[in-house]
């Protein structure tokens, strides 16, 4: 996790929750990444109780249900961020098969 970014507008109360949740995530102590998780395109993507594995979670072509957005393809990256995502392998990044011929 890199952070969660929430509204300024927010109760003080729903930030002290929000700010415990970063910090049980941080610890350990919370997974983000157990029980049901659904991707944003409406297609469950795990369906059990335990957390999807380190290797899922690196190699996710995918956004959950509650990211607004898309993974854009490679053609839409930053010249910078190309070679990370060449090495990541996310799939939906890849270029197209005709351009890679």
């Amino acid at each position: 996790m890199i952070d969660v970014i929430c509204s300024k507008r927010l109760p003080e109360d729903t930030m002290r929750l929000i700010e415990l949740l970063k910090r049980s995530i941080c610890t350990g102590d919370f997974s983000p990444f157990s029980g049901r998780i659904q991707t944003n395109e409406g297609t469950v993507y795990h369906d059990i109780p335990e957390e999807i594995t380190a290797e899922e979670i690196i190699t996710m072509d995918w956004l959950a249900d509650n990211v607004i957005g898309f993974i854009p393809t490679m053609d839409e990256m930053e010249e910078d961020a190309k070679p990370i995502i060449q090495v990541q392998g996310v799939a939906k990044a890849k270029e197209p098969e005709s351009a890679s011929e």
